[in-house]
């Protein structure tokens, strides 16, 4: 009978093992030559220095230029065509309407949007630099802060198209009603090239009422435009699994939160500009991460976010002192909210855990009868 039941327990701990989640998931790398290597270095290499120099070049003279020419904090710069006039009209209206709406609003913080004519570099026939990327600047010029938007422009049928979508200045906005921000705030908004305030409240909804959440126990590939086997990539799936430290990871981890392309992690560490490229990166949530800020402001209030926003702490410290309750067990509790949660790892579903579980015991039972009888007889 021992036998049976050694056999029985042994079993029962290698069902146990196979349904643990792995600590580390590894891929083998994928091999190029190294001429294309050397290809790939030399054009990174050119295609950031375009894009560094030219936000170097905005920087010069944009925030000056803004705040020389701001009326009521606002600085707003069309593109010059004729035959854009009425749409041009109707685009400052909008924007100072929306400005004029915000409460509370920092009155010492200048805004502007400016349109910029994108040069016609290429490499290899792509465009480099920051062509048809929008790049914001936040700073400070001769004590006066400031949240500035480039936007290039190409053609009067590209501006007019970017005339429709740009209403609500993204990030500037945060800017515009709670003035600058704390300075180890502003270094997380800083390594996220303003990534978790992209996304108005009003858009956001809209946006994401199209976005069917996953079927519960479904595993949703976040992160994975990074490498299957990165550590920041696992965290990210440790957070959809339900645990508060990893979703707190998660959103604080500058390496997990900088944008997936390097280019735009490159020209935001190494140039004046904030943010480079107008959302064309969303780690490590996907899209879900553009409107996190304005999500909490919606949840806490004006009063509690400006606690925030302002505060000297560190992001986890800040969040706890103005919303009382843990970074990692909020963002847990908004994934979930978005997307549902999972069970990590290649385990098996409980019912099947439960039902190996009682076969194992029944056939260790019939086994024991079946050995007591033998003995007997």
């Amino acid at each position: 009978m021992k036998r049976w039941l050694a056999v029985v327990t042994g079993s029962m701990g290698l069902v146990a093992l196979w349904a643990l989640p792995p600590s580390r998931l590894e891929l083998p790398p994928t091999q190029k030559l190294p001429a294309r290597l050397r290809h790939e270095a030399i054009e990174a290499e050119l295609r950031r220095a375009h894009a560094a120099l030219r936000a170097l070049r905005w920087s010069d003279s944009l925030p000056s230029l803004a705040i020389r020419a701001a009326v009521d904090g606002v600085a707003l710069g069309p593109p010059r065509a004729e035959s854009l006039e009425a749409e041009v009209q109707a685009w400052e209206e909008a924007q100072r309407a929306t400005l004029a709406a915000l409460r509370p609003r920092d009155p010492d913080m200048v805004l502007g949007v400016f349109w910029q004519p994108a040069d016609e570099a290429t490499i290899s026939g792509v465009p480099i630099g920051v062509r048809t990327r929008r790049v914001t600047f936040v700073g400070e010029h001769d004590g006066t802060p400031y949240c500035i938007h480039a936007v290039p422009y190409l053609t009067e049928p590209g501006a007019r198209a970017l005339l429709r979508h740009i209403v609500d200045l993204d990030a500037c906005r945060l800017y515009a009603k709670y003035g600058a921000p704390g300075e180890r705030i502003q270094e997380w908004l800083d390594a996220s090239s303003l990534g978790f305030a992209r996304v108005a409240v009003p858009t956001f909804a809209a946006d994401y009422a199209r976005l069917q959440p996953a079927p519960r126990g479904t595993m949703r590939l976040f992160g994975l435009s990074r490498p299957l086997y990165a550590d920041q990539n696992l965290a990210v799936q440790a957070c959809l699994a339900g645990r508060p430290a990893a979703c707190e990871r998660a959103v604080t981890d500058p390496q997990l939160i900088s944008p997936q392309f390097g280019d735009e992690a490159w020209v935001v560490a190494n140039s004046p500009a904030s943010s480079f490229g107008g959302g064309a990166s969303h780690p490590p949530f996907g899209y879900l991460d553009d409107g996190l800020l304005y999500e909490l402001e919606a949840r806490f209030g004006a009063e509690a976010f400006a606690r925030f926003w302002t505060s000297t702490e560190s992001v986890p410290e800040a969040f706890e002192a103005a919303f009382g309750e843990p970074l990692g067990e909020w963002v847990l509790r908004w994934i979930e909210g978005h997307v549902g949660l999972y069970r990590a790892g290649p385990s098996l579903p409980w019912s099947s855990l439960w039902l190996s579980a009682l076969a194992l015991t029944a056939l260790a039972g019939v086994a024991t009868a079946a050995g007591v009888r033998r003995r007997v007889g």
